[in-house]
């Protein structure tokens, strides 16, 4: 898909990861790569690709402490479908319900133990143009 940046994910449920990812998130394409052998580690990895999804991954540091700068860590992955009731009612029906974060959105962790987020709103803006989604496409009122 051009303009998608794909995701990877291992499992070792193959079959069942792809009809999640596909029938149940409503992923559009979900590809099966390779087989993985790493120490400690067996499994498939799968490719995701979809407009709606995006990854967030941040790390927070304290740079004047010498031992343990890391004090918070976060992954996981954010899902902006079209329709949010569909996606939330295919999740039920698999036995899922989603906790309801402070912020509207949704999350659980999937069967591979990725944690998701389920929300609305924009996808992909970008922060250097504080007006990129104002209705006059990003240029400045005269």
């Amino acid at each position: 898909m051009v303009g998608v940046t794909p995701v990877g994910v291992i499992t070792d449920k193959p079959a069942e990861s792809r009809h999640f990812y596909g029938t149940v998130m409503g992923i559009e394409r979900v590809q099966t790569l390779r087989r993985l052998f790493m120490e400690n580690m067996e499994g498939v990895i799968l490719r995701l690709e979809s407009p709606a999804i995006e990854v967030l991954e941040t790390e927070t540091k304290v740079l004047e402490r010498p031992v343990n700068q890391t004090v918070r860590r976060e992954f996981r992955m954010i899902m902006r479908p079209r329709d949010i009731g569909g996606v939330l009612f295919r999740l039920a029906k698999e036995g899922i319900t989603p906790q309801t974060s402070p912020y509207g959105s949704f999350v659980f962790d999937d069967l591979n133990g990725i944690s998701w987020e389920i929300k609305t709103g924009f996808q992909g803006m970008v922060f250097d143009n504080p007006l990129s989604d104002h209705p006059a496409g990003g240029r400045r009122p005269s």
